[in-house]
């Protein structure tokens, strides 16, 4: 006999939320994806290139916490959708550390 499915509204309504705000992410991010080649327009330099990676590690973490959060919902483990979000969510974590930082 297959083990109870016990599945949670608060978790499907939280990961459909969240990738409904991760698709708006991605689209908004488009755009600096496709600029971001020009940060080399001065030269190469450390910075450029960390600041590079670090635009097009963002929505590979997106889509690879969402992935997660939802392979997570499918198997009725709260612990792997809390970690799935928490990685999805990085991006945006460190996004906003640096606009603080920054003043």
């Amino acid at each position: 006999m297959p083990p109870e499915r016990s599945e949670s509204a608060f978790l499907r309504n939280l990961m459909i939320g969240a990738t409904v705000i991760g698709v708006l992410v991605l689209m908004a991010g488009f755009g600096l994806l496709m600029m971001s080649p020009m940060l080399f327009d001065s030269g190469e330099s450390v910075a450029a290139w960390g600041i590079f990676i670090f635009v097009w590690s963002m929505p590979l973490l997106l889509i690879a916490g969402l992935a997660i959060g939802w392979f997570g919902f499918a198997r009725n483990r709260e612990g792997v959708v809390a970690a799935g979000l928490f990685i999805a969510g990085l991006p945006l974590m460190i996004a906003m550390s640096v606009i603080a930082m920054a003043g």
